[in-house]
């Protein structure tokens, strides 16, 4: 048997690098004695030879194109006959006696690992975290191959750097390890080539070594150890890479949690860290790119480009930087005098130019050259090819250009400019009607058939048989036809024509011939008439026109067009950021909780809070009394609200999408009455107002602002998905939401920290549904996230499901209808269980009907009505659905399992009209690893829920009259939970027992309540109280009786 396997990851990134191998070959515990597994993903003979000519070297071939190396790793795992593991990156070389040392020093003792040491420092202690963190190389460590199996610890197979993590959870899950004081290993690494793509998985591999180290309890090593020296790594890498603006700002706000966590536990001042630490920490990521990009670069609208185009192409890009025309008979001495950084020609210019020389004279003085074929026309493409780069809105001529070689050629579609077309300006005409439409005109004629039919019917018969389904189509019809009758047919011949981006900024609905180009960019959200079937309501219509007008306001303007060519060219440029500021007003410090969570889910990322208070003594972050609003030098405030927890999570950055056509002096607001117009104000409150306004807005003596309201449709219902690493069945609880009968709802998703797919599938369905909303937040467990989603809804009821779950395609609509028509504050039904292998279903309860509704009948009901019942009711949060007026001050205890029994009891407190509906409306799956049937490691969190209740009956004096079901509830559950808890977590659960009947037995003495308790109660909280250890407890609690 073998005594080491050495895994080498191969990606196609990566070759064997020559001295890698030679210095396996010459370990002095013998080559012999050692596995050698490659893994790779390329062809690669050299290998092949190897693992013919060695019987001791494996060498596996895998399909899969351009993965990471934890997959890789993974694999090798599979394929190991050894007991222990050593992982050796394809640029490390070992020393000689590295696998004999790692070897001798791990056989036979008790310990899960060894390591090397990257460097000697003579004045440290080796058996401490710090120098163990500082070496992340692979080949000096060997690892007992039981204990990585026994903990079930992978690598990432999905992050760039998923060494990081997979060495976090070693360490996590180690009770023992070893450094020796010597280099083991040395590296031949080029520095690579990082893209943004390379740089966004080494930010998820450090999310997943906080989670790893949260979940762990070892967060310290992460705050303490690791993230500066992360942070320091990623920042240089953003700074020696070649990077675009857009490139490093999606960078810099996908990795702003981070520094947040870094200055949550380290000094603001600290000297030894970049100002790009500050920078991005603050949202100033302009300066983080001037930062990088050095003092002289431009600021997007002051770059200088000279064209030769049309009118209409020069108005669509005239908004977005400085740009004049070349006259072509004085071209040289513009250029001159002016020295332009970029020029551009288009092919839709009509004006004769001498091209060549004007290129000529570009290059002579490094003035990139730009050519936008965004016409046909008779000049020769020949011509084109001397432009430095090549554009084009035809993918035909975009392959043309490739063929010919060319090495900067790109798709560039055309756009819209909302400064000319925006929803004020309706009456533009863009297409002249002509024969195009003689399918619209048809269909209109083919309705209003339909329409003559129907009322013909009506009047033959009385008006109420016919049926309500009619009525709903036949108004329907009326809708379309005003539609129809006001828009152009787009076809296929002009689908690369402008057309379309401003029909939708005009927010038009589109009626086109269908093509594959249309469906990608803008999904189901045109009327295809050789697809689909006219059958939507005016809301239907309405919410499909505003999706299109939000996707190009916000992916197709001139201004995403413009940055893109520069991008592209790799120009070096400050992007225009428009910044805004929520200020919030703190009445007392239980509000601060919601304020903050409200803040954080708020979807527009260039956003800083400032909270106003008359507390002169409360001293937090980015707080200001209100008496200094007057005299505050607001940082980069572009745009202000005075916002409370009822601003929609959305609108922020609808409001700023829309800013792009309106005048400064305006303020934005949500209006669900009105639609793109505009409107007198007095309030300040949820408006946002631009920057040049803030001395104004504050004056306390301000009347009949002007704002600009936007239109959104009433949500009935808002549904609560908590997200946690649910991959497998997150898209089927989707699925049930968004097909839901009841169409008038938002579906708020909290993702929880995930750190598999779950995230990459909640944004796939965000694009095909406008009603999901995401918020992603570090991990805090099941009622934070819910804490989270309860902060920003706006439905007029709550929902909660678990992302596991499935509820019934009716479900939602009856449970609304029934609230509806009975004014409910709480409405409970029954719950059906799924088993998660077999599939099989059955009610929740042998009993679904609460016994107490024998005797009631039918009824609303109140807390007061069922007595003692309120501490029996079943809690579950999929059959419950809630008022949100009832509900609006309840939260759920956080990083407690068993929260939804609290939550309930409260809920039926504060309702005044409750009814038990007596039919099966969700679906509750049962797995094996959900948090509530795992092996017990949270069930003492029983012990704290318990006697939270007890401390709810009390503050709502519900408490006298019903101790006796409170308290043996508590030990029934204690009993039956310890019960079903694994020895492992026995001892952890006992003691928590044993130290709350400690703490309880006086105040029970005092309070009588051994002279109420059951015997059986009495008999678990003695044998909690006087058990010495768990198997003493547990055999006493079995035969409580």
């Amino acid at each position: 048997m073998f005594k080491i396997t050495i895994i080498i990851p191969l990606s196609i990134h990566h070759e064997l690098n020559d001295e890698t191998f030679e210095s396996i070959l010459n370990q002095s515990i013998g080559f012999e004695n050692l596995q050698i597994i490659f893994v790779y993903q390329k062809l690669d003979e050299y290998l092949i030879d190897l693992s013919e000519n060695y019987e001791n070297i494996i060498s596996i071939k895998i399909k899969d194109y351009d993965i990471f190396n934890g997959h890789l790793y993974n694999i090798g795992m599979k394929h190991a006959s050894s007991n222990f593991l050593m992982f050796l990156k394809p640029e490390e070389i070992l020393m000689d006696d590295a696998c004999e040392l790692l070897y001798n020093g791990i056989i036979n003792k008790d310990i899960d690992f060894i390591s090397g040491i990257s460097k000697i420092d003579e004045n440290k202690s080796l058996d401490n975290e710090l120098s163990l963190f500082k070496n992340f190389n692979m080949g000096d460590k060997l690892f007992k191959k039981s204990f990585i199996t026994n903990n079930n610890i992978m690598f990432s197979n999905d992050s760039f750097d998923s060494e990081l993590s997979f060495f976090i959870n070693v360490y996590s899950s180690s009770k023992n390890f070893k450094i020796l004081n010597k280099i083991l290993v040395k590296s031949n690494s080029k520095n690579p080539v990082f893209s943004k793509k390379m740089i966004k998985g080494l930010l998820d591999t450090y999310y997943e070594m906080f989670y790893i180290t949260q979940n762990r309890d070892n967060s310290h090593i992460f705050n303490n150890i690791l993230l500066f020296d992360n942070l320091n790594y990623f920042l240089t890498l953003c700074s020696t890479n070649k990077l675009s603006a857009d490139d490093l700002l999606e960078l810099f706000i996908y990795s702003k949690p981070l520094f947040d966590l870094y200055y949550q536990n380290n000094d603001f001042e600290s000297n030894n860290k970049s100002p790009l630490f500050d920078f991005i920490f603050q949202g100033k990521y302009e300066d983080a790119i001037y930062h990088i990009f050095g003092e002289n670069t431009p600021m997007q609208k002051d770059i200088l480009v000279a064209t030769l185009c049309d009118q209409y192409t020069y108005n669509s890009f005239k908004f977005e930087c400085h740009l004049f025309k070349l006259n072509p008979n004085n071209w040289l001495n513009q250029l001159k005098i002016k020295k332009p950084d970029l020029f551009l020609f288009t092919t839709s210019n009509n004006e004769n130019a001498d091209l060549y020389e004007i290129i000529k004279y570009c290059n002579d003085f490094n003035i990139p050259t730009i050519v936008w074929e965004n016409k046909k026309t008779d000049l020769s493409k020949e011509i084109f090819l001397s432009f430095d780069y090549i554009f084009s809105c035809y993918k035909e001529s975009v392959q043309y250009y490739q063929n010919k070689n060319h090495e900067n050629v790109n798709y560039l579609m055309f756009a819209t400019q909302p400064m000319l077309f925006n929803p004020l300006n309706k009456n533009h005409k863009l297409i002249n009607k002509n024969s195009k439409d003689e399918k619209i005109s048809r269909t209109i004629k083919t309705i209003k058939r339909e329409f003559d039919v129907y009322r013909t019917n009506s009047l033959k018969t009385n008006r109420t048989t016919i049926h309500y389904n009619q009525k709903s189509n036949l108004e329907k019809k009326e809708d379309i036809i005003g539609e129809l009758e006001d828009c152009p047919l787009l076809t296929n011949e002009n689908l690369c024509n402008h057309e379309i981006f401003e029909l939708m900024s005009l927010n038009k609905l589109i009626f086109a011939d269908y093509s594959d180009l249309l469906e990608d960019l803008f999904g189901n959200n045109i009327y295809y008439f050789n697809k689909d079937n006219i059958d939507f309501t005016k809301i239907e219509m309405d919410e499909i026109k505003n999706k299109n007008l939000h996707n190009v306001l916000k992916n197709h303007t001139y201004t995403n067009r413009f940055r893109q060519i520069l991008d592209t060219i790799n120009f070096k440029y400050i992007p225009y950021i428009k910044h805004v500021t929520l200020f919030y007003n703190l009445n007392n410090l239980i509000e601060l909780e919601s304020i903050y969570n409200h803040f954080h889910s708020i979807e527009y990322p260039f956003k800083q809070m400032i909270i106003i208070t008359t507390e002169d003594k409360l001293y937090l972050p980015n707080t200001i009394l209100k008496s200094q609003l007057n005299d505050l030098e607001l940082f980069e405030n572009d745009y202000f609200v005075f916002a409370d927890v009822n601003l929609d999570s959305d609108f922020v950055w609808e409001a700023i999408l829309h800013s792009s056509y309106i005048s400064h002096d305006v303020g934005f607001k949500e209006d669900i009455e009105k639609k793109f117009i505009f409107d007198k104000t007095e309030d300040k409150s949820n408006i946002i107002f631009n920057g040049t306004q803030y001395n104004h807005i504050i004056s306390e003596n301000i009347n009949d602002y002007d704002i600009y309201c936007f239109n959104n449709f009433q949500v009935k219902v808002s549904v609560i998905i908590p997200v946690y690493n649910v991959e497998n069945y997150l898209e089927e609880c989707l699925e049930s939401v968004i097909n839901q009968t009841l169409k008038d709802i938002e579906i708020i998703c909290v993702n929880d920290g995930s750190t598999d797919s779950s995230l990459d599938i909640l944004k796939r369905y965000m694009e095909i549904d406008s009603r999901i909303k995401i918020i992603t937040q570090l991990n805090k467990g099941l009622g934070d996230a819910r804490n989270t989603g309860l902060a920003i809804a706006k439905g007029k009821y709550i929902y909660f499901i678990d992302s596991d779950d499935v509820v019934e395609i009716i479900g939602l609509k009856e449970m609304y209808q029934q609230c509806e028509f009975k004014e409910l504050d709480m409405l409970k039904f029954n719950l059906m269980t799924f088993d998660d292998e077999t599939g099989e279903k059955k009610a929740l309860y042998q009993r679904v009907k609460p016994a107490f509704l024998q005797e009631l009948g039918d009824v609303v009901f109140d807390y007061k009505t069922i007595g003692s019942d309120v501490y029996t009711l079943s809690p579950n949060m999929q059959s419950s659905f809630f008022n949100r007026e009832a509900v609006k001050n309840i939260r759920f205890p956080e990083k407690l399992i068993f929260e939804d029994n609290l939550y309930l009891i409260e809920a039926l407190f504060n309702s005044k009209r409750v009814y038990y509906y007596d039919k099966f409306l969700a679906n509750k799956r049962e797995r094996f690893n959900s948090i509530t049937t795992s092996t017990g490691k949270n069930f003492p969190d029983v012990i704290e829920i318990r006697n939270l209740i007890v401390d709810l009956a009390k503050k709502y004096d519900f408490y006298e009259e019903y101790k006796f079901t409170i308290y043996s509830r508590k030990y029934m559950f204690i009993k039956l939970l310890f019960l079903q808890t694994s020895d492992y977590y026995k001892k952890n659960f006992f003691e928590k027992i044993k130290e709350d009947c400690i703490n309880k037995k006086e105040e029970y003495e005092n309070e009588g309540i051994f002279d109420i308790l059951d015997e059986k109660s009495i008999k678990i909280f003695n044998a909690g109280l006087n058990s010495k250890n768990y198997e003493e407890f547990e055999e006493l609690i079995r035969n409580a009786r």
